[in-house]
């Protein structure tokens, strides 16, 4: 999404709606997995700043690769380290 014309706007669009309905915390899901959305994040962040509020901004589901440490500390405000852990599927044993 991030390299489609209009990204910027679309996303500016929704944030200025957010911030119309007075919300503080946003949580994107899919920002790291499977590959790190270096441009969405920057967009979002954008958005965020561009909407007039305080807005916190938190990225999850998805382990962020550690290369992407410093982009994501400086864009997002909270974000997820690992991925999620299911009980089904063997990733937990008794």
């Amino acid at each position: 999404m991030a390299t489609k014309p209009g990204a910027q706007e679309y996303y500016n669009s929704i944030f200025e709606l957010y911030a119309e309905w007075g919300v503080d915390f946003i949580k994107i899901d899919d920002l790291s997995a499977p590959i790190y959305h270096n441009d969405e994040m920057e967009l979002i962040r954008k958005a965020i700043d561009k909407c007039g509020r305080k807005i916190v901004f938190s990225t999850s589901p998805g382990e962020t690769p550690i290369e992407a440490a410093s982009h994501v500390s400086e864009k997002a405000n909270m974000w997820r380290m690992v991925n999620d852990v299911w009980i089904a599927g063997g990733m937990l044993s008794t």
